[in-house]
């Protein structure tokens, strides 16, 4: 017996992440063909806060389970993405695809979620997992941390979020410098000679001095040629 409840203990130990799961069951009742259906789900546990489905035929009897697992399911083959927050499992007894019409899913991450692992909220976005590929869903931001997502099925969902990326904005501030050219006008006053009036004036004065010095040299002669005369 003490080997049994060992090797129990030691089986659940080894247990991977996916079956650290939550459970939500829930009784749905009577799903109306010409209202839309509201589903409330009260559990903190599971991220799903609201599901509102529009039928395509009315029925009764409706049975839906969630499970919220904290790793990838065994029935889906891949990651939803690399940041997931929740899997959540729907199962659902008397409600099948091809009678959904269409709905929405209201839901909440946890902002410890983002900050912890550097993630931006608004990336956060519902996938689900049909025919074997996980399709993103439409997925609006409603709040702080709260979302909602249109959807066309029940199977497994993944809440998904891509990192936040810092944004630099280098900034180059550019200086104009204008520079002012002045134009200096230097007025210069230029006094003109006339060549012609300057040479003629001193050619003549020239003229003057020469005859003036052979009228000199020309009375010191006659003197002395008075002089030697008896």
């Amino acid at each position: 017996m003490r080997r049994i409840v060992l090797f129990m203990i030691i089986a659940l130990a080894l247990l991977p992440p996916a079956f650290a799961s939550y459970v939500y069951e829930h009784r749905w009742g009577q799903l109306n063909a010409t209202e839309t259906n509201i589903l409330v789900i009260p559990e903190s546990d599971i991220a799903f806060r609201q599901i509102n489905m529009n039928v395509k035929s009315s029925v009764s009897a409706v049975w839906i389970t969630l499970t919220r697992n904290d790793a990838k399911p065994y029935t889906v083959a891949e990651k939803a993405g690399e940041n997931v927050y929740q899997y959540i499992e729907t199962e659902t007894t008397n409600l099948y695809d091809h009678n959904i019409k269409n709905g929405t899913v209201v839901f909440d991450v946890n902002k410890n979620w983002f900050t912890n692992n550097n993630l931006d909220p608004e990336t956060v976005a519902l996938r689900w997992y049909d025919n074997y590929v996980w399709k993103t869903l439409d997925t609006r931001r409603t709040g702080d941390n709260t979302y909602e997502a249109d959807i066309y099925g029940l199977a497994v969902f993944g809440i998904i979020a891509q990192n936040a990326t810092v944004t630099t904005t280098n900034e180059t501030a550019t200086t104009t410098i204008e520079t002012t050219t002045t134009t200096l006008f230097t007025t210069t006053s230029v006094t003109t000679t006339t060549l012609s009036e300057t040479s003629g004036k001193t050619a003549l004065l020239f003229v003057i001095i020469v005859l003036v010095v052979a009228a000199l040299v020309f009375a010191v002669l006659i003197r002395k040629r008075s002089r030697k005369m008896p």
